[in-house]
């Protein structure tokens, strides 16, 4: 009888044992699949998203080297309305802000934000200057890159800072592209995707955007 009884607790302390090393396991896998999940979204909040308004098609060509160098996504400033010389000047001058449509990407996500938009009238354009405005990037790291016709101007580059930062960004950078360039002539001629590829890829090496 004894025997028995001492075989029954045997059996009872090895499935104890057994019942242990199973649930213990199934714990460290749950701990390590919250850990990788936790790091996959810390890692989520640190990858960069180019985010354009273009008008004539400069700035969409600047945001596509942009993603292209950097590996990440591309988001596009949607205006409702088509601007012309008029509805620019308009905005410009009484500081207007656009009719957007709903920007598409949850932008609690991403980090740095980098925002490339045209310059009108010595000034960043309205679109841009609407979705700085009332999109929510507080404390988000940003670089600004800008198109005109000539060198972007040290007051101009020093207004766009001071508005980005009164809306609560940390403005890593602005800086200034021109849309056209020199032939060996000396001829001024619209540039095209690889000036522009090529514009930023030397940029990036002088200055690379911190990830």
């Amino acid at each position: 009888m004894k025997t028995v009884q001492c075989k029954s607790l045997i059996f009872l302390l090895v499935s104890f044992a057994f019942l242990f090393v199973i649930f213990s396991g199934i714990s460290l896998a749950q701990e390590d699949v919250k850990e990788r999940t936790d790091f996959k979204a810390i890692d989520d909040e640190t990858k960069p998203l180019v985010v354009y308004y273009s008008r004539t098609g400069n700035c969409k060509m600047v945001a596509t080297a942009l993603k292209n160098q950097l590996g990440c996504e591309l988001a596009e400033i949607v205006s409702k309305e088509k601007k012309g010389v008029g509805s620019i000047m308009r905005d410009q001058l009484f500081n207007l802000d656009d009719d957007q449509q709903p920007f598409v990407k949850e932008l609690k996500n991403y980090n740095p934000i980098v925002i490339a938009a045209p310059i009108w009238f010595m000034r960043l354009s309205s679109p841009a200057r609407t979705f700085i405005k009332k999109t929510d990037l507080m404390g988000k790291d940003v670089y600004i890159f800008t198109t005109s016709c000539g060198p972007l101007a040290g007051w101009v580059s020093n207004t766009i800072r001071g508005f980005a930062t009164s809306h609560g960004l940390n403005v890593k950078s602005v800086q200034g592209f021109q849309i056209s360039k020199k032939t060996e002539g000396g001829k001024r001629v619209p540039k095209a995707q690889a000036d522009f590829d090529k514009d930023i890829q030397e940029f990036l090496i002088k200055t690379p955007i911190e990830q």
